[in-house]
């Protein structure tokens, strides 16, 4: 994968937005992973289908914990 180097928009340091600690940190796309601080909520969809039928129900959680329970 090519390295995708971007300055931070909180510090101005060069990150690699690719790299495996800016998609473990998540956050902003433009906040390297010191400065991230993930907003985003952990949603999950779930797929019922009753004959001809299908449903789709879509969870939130309050965090990744709760929603892996």
């Amino acid at each position: 994968m090519r390295a995708c180097m971007i300055d931070c928009a909180v510090c101005e340091e060069t990150f690699n937005l690719h790299s495996t600690e800016k998609k473990r940190a998540g956050g902003k796309r433009n906040h390297c992973p010191d400065c991230a601080e993930e907003t985003a909520v952990p949603y999950l969809a779930v797929n019922g289908a009753d004959g001809k039928m299908a449903g789709l129900t879509i969870l939130a959680f309050e965090s990744a914990e709760d929603r892996e329970k």
